[in-house]
């Protein structure tokens, strides 16, 4: 087997919809949608900085992580979670 097509065959295996990138302005959790509440909701991971993940209420009960300044280490850090339920709030 190629390395395309191992990946080709674990991305089968995964839900496509591990992922959700959720813009959320200076409104805060009032700004967002009914829909982007749910998928924040039911996260298992919540990624953002600092100022996004201060927004969040306190019944939210996914971990949440600060983004780190480095982009590149935090896009391996998403990788491991792939297969977990992830949010990453940006404005």
């Amino acid at each position: 087997m190629t390395l395309a097509e191992s990946r080709v065959s674990d991305a089968a295996h995964c839900d496509p919809r591990w992922l959700n990138v959720i813009g959320i302005g200076d409104d805060g959790w009032g700004g967002l949608s009914e829909e982007a509440r749910g998928v924040i909701e039911t996260a298992d991971v919540i990624i953002g900085g600092a100022r996004h993940l201060d927004f969040l209420p306190s019944d939210v009960r996914a971990e949440t992580r600060v983004w780190s300044g480095a982009f590149s280490e935090s896009v391996a850090a998403l990788a491991q979670d792939r297969g977990r339920s992830v949010v990453v709030l940006a404005s």
